[in-house]
């Protein structure tokens, strides 16, 4: 018994002290403010690592309004998997995450890099505005410092404001380790900070929005593959609102076209979105529920360039807490998309979403529509989501055509990336449509040809 209780305790004296070990030589985030969205990067610069792991903690705000995370290696960029873990007695009353990121092996000093993306971090001031006014502010609040399990021997926090006009930007309490620079302010740095330090100071920075803040409600991507056309074909529904200041009285024209002429139009008002859609994008349409809409402007990129832009202009001007509905579309060449393997299967490409920079998404779906008959092998997303799989019956079909649909809740611009699927697709099912095409139009033929030989009169 006593030998088992001292194996037990060395057991637990070497895991306090491979957790002791683990310090903090530095640490800095630095977290890049928009509108409607925030882009976070923590490095940490970490050594005395012999356990094979390292835990990071997430405020619970930031969980709240998380939109994409990622932890990667500063020297090689490898991304790292993680895994989140219920929270321990020390951060548990204050609601943090718990992030266990796996290490490669041997590596007792090495630089980890954080990357989040967070929705909706800001709240509009006023709630309320009236046509006349011209400009709103935006309240961020974050903490001091990086709750961290490990001892650390210095840290920064960085906070970069989309304008200059900043209104308040120290802390709580005490703004002696505060500096601003334009629309940058630096905390810090604080020294030799003690693990799971709960900061009892807070930052709140108010800063004057150069923009609306836009939110899609809703955002439904179709993507439909046909080899036969050589062509992949999109369209978007997108539900946008204005999640900025609600409008306070009535709207009118007049004081909206005075204001536009005057090229003093409120902050809070959206009167053009710009989507990036892929290189070499063609048949581009731009719809709403009443139809056609013309006040849009497309500048295709040629090869060399990374996409093509359309610029939208809603039929009314977007005040705060309006909506507007619509559609776009356009269409690629296949040969952009899918490459053809030697084992005979296709790998399609096909980006997950198109969301602008500065626009949170409350939920997003893609569907994948495969030429009919086309078996699924594989699905890889560089994301979680939600993974379905149906059957979509357009016109000439005869038995559908596999579908992949993909959701996600609290999207953002960082999950543009692309998703890819390998299918195959047999010979006779390449040549199904035109075979059934040929054979109804036989079927009709031949019906006519013996409707012709039946001799109907008495």
């Amino acid at each position: 018994m006593n030998n088992l209780l001292s194996v037990l305790g060395l057991i637990l004296f070497v895991n306090i002290s491979a957790l002791a070990a683990t310090v903090n030589d530095n640490i800095v985030k630095s977290t890049k403010l928009f509108h409607s969205t925030a882009h976070s990067t923590t490095t940490y610069h970490v050594s005395g690592v012999d356990d094979g792991t390292y835990d990071i903690l997430i405020s619970p705000n930031e969980f709240d309004q998380l939109s994409h995370l990622s932890v990667s290696l500063k020297e090689s960029g490898e991304q790292l998997p993680y895994t989140w873990l219920n929270g321990d007695s020390y951060v548990q009353p204050y609601n943090f995450k718990r992030l266990a990121v796996q290490l490669p092996p041997n590596t007792p000093q090495l630089t980890l890099v954080l990357s989040i993306s967070l929705n909706n971090p800001s709240t509009p001031l006023p709630s309320q505005l009236t046509q006349d006014d011209l400009a709103y502010s935006l309240s961020f609040k974050t903490y001091t410092h990086v709750v961290t399990p490990y001892h650390t021997n210095e840290m920064r926090v960085k906070v970069r404001a989309p304008t200059s006009k900043i209104h308040r930007y120290g802390m709580t309490h005490d703004d002696s380790k505060t500096t601003k620079n334009g629309g940058s302010m630096v905390y810090g740095p604080w020294m030799d900070v003690a693990p799971y330090s709960i900061p009892t100071d807070h930052i709140e920075i108010l800063y004057e929005a150069a923009g609306p803040r836009l939110k899609y409600e809703v955002s439904e991507r179709s993507a439909q593959v046909s080899h036969w056309g050589n062509v992949v074909s999109f369209r978007d529904d997108i539900v946008v609102r204005n999640n900025g200041p609600s409008l306070k009285g009535q709207f009118t024209r007049l004081t909206h076209q005075a204001q536009t002429f005057l090229n003093v139009l409120p902050t809070n008002i959206a009167t053009m979105l710009s989507v990036r859609l892929p290189a070499l994008s063609e048949e581009v349409f731009f719809v709403d529920q009443i139809g056609n809409v013309t006040t849009s402007h497309y500048k295709q990129g040629d090869g060399h360039s990374s996409h093509s832009l359309l610029q939208l202009k809603p039929r009314y001007p977007l005040m705060g807490g309006w909506k507007y509905s619509f559609s776009i579309g356009w269409e690629n060449s296949l040969r952009f998309a899918a490459k053809l393997a030697r084992d005979g299967t296709t790998r399609l490409s096909i980006p997950f979403s198109s969301t602008p920079e500065d626009v949170a998404v409350d939920r997003h779906t893609t569907r994948i529509i495969l030429p009919e008959g086309a078996q699924v092998h594989s699905v890889y997303v560089p994301f979680e989501v939600d993974v379905q799989y149906e059957t979509t019956t357009s016109y000439l079909d005869t038995i559908g055509r596999n579908t992949v649909v993909l959701s996600k809740h609290n999207t953002s611009d960082a999950h543009n990336g692309d998703v890819t699927i390998v299918y195959s697709l047999s010979l006779f099912n390449a040549l199904r449509k035109p075979l059934a095409v040929a054979a109804v139009a036989f079927a009709l033929f031949s019906a006519a040809t013996l409707l012709r030989r039946i001799n109907t009169r008495i």
